[in-house]
Formats: structure tokens, C-alpha cells, sequence
């Protein structure tokens, strides 16, 4: 039933690739290729020169009203602590002359990079793409991932999403020696996740596990390089423990997160959260989506046991798969915990597509690395035809969202430019920032001031009789 690559670095030898698959591998890259060009041109399309919800809490930090000192970087935004965004943030910034609209264009970046990355390593597992390789591209760049494509804040989801992404690439190629490029990429990624907040850091502990014994394995070797790397590696892992702990100390629960959901109800969203690694499309389809993805995954989680135990060349590596995947069980259900009980499905927040797209890579990765020939061949297919089936009307959706999101900005422009008051676009616009009014009127006043953006123009008389009979009012 199941069988193994005897290693990676021979995989080219192992299966030699036919003219079907060359041409497979054209339409592997050209699927990457026009996927990629279509979610940056939907960000130039429809991507809004104005912060949005969350971006208006640091307003004044990045426009100099507050100090952009070591503990606003460290302190809480909700449950997260996301000092990395927040750099990333203040540099794309200060370098655009505040354009909220390059942390979108960097958002792409980051996810067509991840495809290729997967890509890479799938066609060096294997020695060749094939057909179904569309897989990674249609899962990271569908245009279902619409909120964090248009929305610069969720670099926060992004990176953590890029940097596991990175890990899970370098376990499925850890039948190889640790080298210095791969040490090095390995601490980094591992140093990064727990900056990037709640949903990085969950990642770290089980993962940083691995890392740390496989650097100790390594280290019997009897070269001055392996050590080097195998330090590396441990010494990564241990700081990364560290980081963990730094952010859990001082760490206050925010007020409005409910900790006593229904058990149920969690679990319900948990699988809301898992579900949307396929992207928003799967709202539509719910529950039997639901039962597919979970199907699929649960289905992949068999033959990874029986091969831990059954054999012994492959174990090191099974291992780090089934802790990968049991941190993003982990992650998933801090999710349905956390956020259970705020609102009717609130694990279909279309953001988490995202976050839990790579469990999904991990699984099309085991079937590569596990499987016999004809079971990579069954279960890879099945998830190719699931991302591809969902395509449209993921696209669909992305789309719909992205209308609102620009005819919203749009008409806002159109007010702020008419002479409405700060306090009137609040009130009016309030879901552009769910939390607070007041914050919202006080960071556009600040724009204002800056001389930023649309909002530059605030302080001019109202242009039209309707703003100025609302400023009356």
C-alpha cells in the first residue's frame, strides 16, 4: 500500500519524467504565472489608499503623535503581539509616504513566493511536476484571499502563513543533511513566527521541539559544518522557547473575548476555521464542505501513523509532519475557543483562509512523501480537483467583497472631499473600525493634520450644501 522515496536528493533518478509530464510541467508554471499577475492586478484594481478597522489603532505611533519606541512594538493588539507587522508596517509606510496600498502589493508577494516555494520543493521531491502541482498555486492565490490581499494589516496573517509555510518545506526535505542556507532559513522562521502574533506563536512549541532534535541528531556528525548547522538549529529553537514565554508574560486577556464557550460550539468553529483553507467558497457549500476537507485531512492521517511506526528511515521525518500538523490542530482550536460565541459562524472570518491554507499544503506534502504511486497519484488529484472545483467561486466572492470594500472607500473620499466632519464619517462610515468611534474620528483628525492621503483636505470649508447642513446639524 504505502511506500517511500529512498531519499530526496535521489528523486530525479528515481522517476524520470515523460513528455506528458514537460508539458504538465508549462501548464504548472503558467497556472503560477497568470494566477500570480491576476491577485497583483486585483490589488491595483481594487486596493484603497485609506487605513482600514484595525489600522486606525496606530495612527498616531506612525505619524510621529506617539512615541514608535520597544513597547508600543511589544504591547498587545487584542491577544497578539505583533511587533514584526508593525516594522513591516512603518517601513512600507514611511517608504510610500504613507500608501497603504504596498502592504497589499506585499501580501501578493508573499503568497506568490510561498507557491513557488512549494512548488520548488514538490518538483525536487518528486524530480518533475505534474497536472495536479496546480494545487499549491489555485490554494495560495485564489482570489478568495481577498481581505488579505486588500487589507496591509494582514501582513500579521501572511507572514506567519509564509513562514510555517517555509518550515513545513524544509521537514518534507530533512531526509537530507542540515545545511548552512537551510539552518539559517530554518532559526529565522522560527524566530519570526512568534513576532507575528497569537497565530504564529501557537505554531512554535511543537515545531521548535523538532527543529532542536533534530539539530542534536545532527550533531553526532562528525564534520565542523554539521555542528555548525546543527547549532544553529538548537540555538534557534531554544530562543524561539524564549519568545514564547516573553509573550506570555504581562500577557492580559483583552476584555471582550468570552472564554466559557459551548464546547460544541467551539469545536463547530474550529472546524468553520479548518474548512476555510479552501477558501470562502466552502461558506456556500457548508456543512458538506466541511466533511470534505475535514475527510481529506483525517484520510492523510493514517497512512503518516502507519509509517511512523512501521518505518524506521522515515520515522525522524513522519514525526516532524504529524507535530506540524498537530500545531495547526492546536492553532485551529485556540480559534474555536477564542472566537466561538462572537458571532454566528465566526470561524468563516474569510482572513483565516490564509492562516490554515498551509495544513492543507502539509497533507498534499505527505501523500508525496509517503504514498505509493498510486495513492499520491488519488489523493493529490483529489486535493487539485478540490481547490480547482472552488476556484470560481472563490474568485467570485473575492470579487463581490472587493466591489463593496472600493464603492465604500469611493464614497467616503467623495464626503471627506464634500466637508464632512470627522465625527459624521465615523458615524457614518463605522465599519470601517468596529471598535471605537472616537478612534476612528480622532486617527482621520490626525491624517488630517499630517496632511495625508484623502484626508488632507479636511480642514477645507464643505463644498456642497449637504455637508455643510450636516455640520449645522
Amino acid at each position: 500500500m504505502l511506500e517511500t522515496y529512498p531519499s530526496s536528493a535521489s528523486a530525479a533518478s528515481f522517476e524520470s519524467p515523460s513528455n506528458d509530464d514537460r508539458t504538465a510541467t508549462i501548464l504548472v508554471w503558467c497556472s503560477w504565472g497568470i494566477l500570480f499577475f491576476a491577485a497583483l492586478l486585483f490589488v491595483h484594481m481594487y486596493g484603497c489608499n485609506i487605513p482600514f478597522c484595525d489600522e486606525w489603532m496606530h495612527i498616531p505611533q506612525l505619524v510621529g503623535d506617539k512615541p514608535f519606541d520597544l513597547a508600543y512594538l511589544w504591547e498587545q493588539h487584542n491577544e497578539h503581539r505583533i511587533p514584526l507587522p508593525k516594522l513591516i508596517a512603518w517601513a512600507l509606510l514611511k517608504a510610500t509616504r504613507f500608501d497603504y496600498r504596498a502592504g497589499m502589493f506585499l501580501n501578493a508577494l508573499c503568497l506568490g513566493f510561498l507557491a513557488l516555494a512549494m512548488l520548488l520543493a514538490i518538483k525536487k521531491l518528486r524530480g518533475y511536476l505534474q497536472l495536479s502541482d496546480m494545487f499549491f498555486p489555485i490554494a495560495l492565490l485564489h482570489l478568495g484571499h481577498s481581505d488579505n490581499l486588500l487589507w496591509s494589516f494582514q501582513i500579521s496573517l501572511v507572514s506567519s502563513a509564509v513562514l510555517s509555510g517555509v518550515l513545513l518545506i524544509i521537514i518534507v526535505q530533512s531526509r537530507e543533511s542540515i545545511t548552512f542556507p537551510k539552518a539559517l532559513l530554518s532559526g529565522i522562521a522560527l524566530l519570526l513566527l512568534p513576532l507575528c502574533g497569537a497565530n504564529g506563536l501557537l505554531l512554535v512549541p511543537l515545531l521548535a521541539a523538532w527543529f532542536i532534535v533534530w539539530g542534536i541528531r545532527n550533531w553526532k556528525l562528525a564534520d565542523a559544518g554539521s555542528k555548525r548547522n546543527s547549532s544553529i538549529l538548537i540555538f534557534s529553537g531554544l530562543c524561539s522557547l524564549v519568545l514564547v514565554g516573553l509573550y506570555l508574560y504581562g500577557y492580559h486577556r483583552p476584555p471582550s473575548h468570552n472564554l466559557n464557550p459551548k464546547p460544541l460550539l467551539a469545536f463547530n468553529t474550529a472546524l468553520e476555521c479548518l474548512t476555510m483553507s479552501a477558501g470562502p467558497a466552502v461558506i456556500s457549500l457548508w456543512p458538506v464542505s466541511g466533511f470534505v476537507v475535514i475527510g481529506l485531512i483525517l484520510i492523510t492521517t493514517a497512512p503518516l501513523l502507519f509509517i511512523f511506526w512501521q518505518s524506521p528511515q522515515e520515522r525522524f521525518r513522519s514525526a516532524g509532519l504529524i507535530l506540524y500538523a498537530l500545531s495547526f490542530v492546536v492553532l485551529i482550536g485556540v480559534i474555536g475557543w477564542g472566537r466561538a460565541g462572537y458571532w454566528r459562524h465566526a470561524g468563516f472570518a474569510a482572513r483565516y483562509a490564509v492562516l490554515t491554507v498551509p495544513a492543507l499544503c502539509c497533507s498534499y506534502f505527505i501523500w508525496e512523501i509517503l504514498g505509493s504511486k498510486t495513492y499520491r497519484f488519488v489523493f493529490q488529484t483529489a486535493l487539485f480537483i478540490l481547490v480547482c472545483s472552488l476556484l470560481g467561486l472563490n474568485a467570485s466572492s473575492g470579487i463581490s467583497s472587493a466591489k463593496f470594500a472600493k464603492e465604500s472607500f469611493k464614497t467616503l473620499r467623495h464626503d471627506v472631499h464634500a466637508g464632512f466632519t470627522p465625527q459624521q464619517l465615523a458615524q457614518k462610515y463605522s465599519y470601517l473600525f468596529t471598535y471605537d468611534l472616537n478612534l476612528l474620528a480622532s486617527g482621520m483628525e490626525t491624517m488630517s493634520r499630517a496632511k495625508l492621503g484623502i484626508f488632507k483636505s479636511m480642514d477645507r470649508p464643505p463644498k456642497t450644501k449637504m455637508a455643510k447642513a450636516a455640520t449645522q446639524d
